[in-house]
């Protein structure tokens, strides 16, 4: 009899436990998702000053030769790797 007794106490106090857990984190997130959130602000930004410039002044290059872009009157050049690979087990 004392055994049960002993395992109910257990089980309430675990769920206790648990509960109050749950309490807390209930509480933070009403706290993160409710009060937190009134602290932002949007701003409106007005784009009609913006001044708008064709692509190609945001991409500095001077030529795509073969297999590289040429930039900076012909002193840099940016290459890239193709790779190609196969899958191991396909092979015989």
């Amino acid at each position: 009899m004392q055994t049960i007794d002993t395992l109910v106490r257990s089980v309430q106090i675990i769920a206790g436990v648990l509960v109050v857990i749950l309490l807390a984190a209930a509480g933070g997130g009403l706290y993160f998702f409710r009060f937190h959130r009134r602290r932002v602000t949007e701003k409106e930004i007005d784009y009609k000053s913006f001044r708008r410039l064709d692509s190609t002044e945001y991409a500095k290059f001077d030529d795509v030769g073969e297999w590289m872009v040429i930039a900076d009157g012909g002193k840099r050049f940016v290459g890239g790797i193709s790779c190609g690979g196969c899958e191991m087990r396909d092979m015989e």
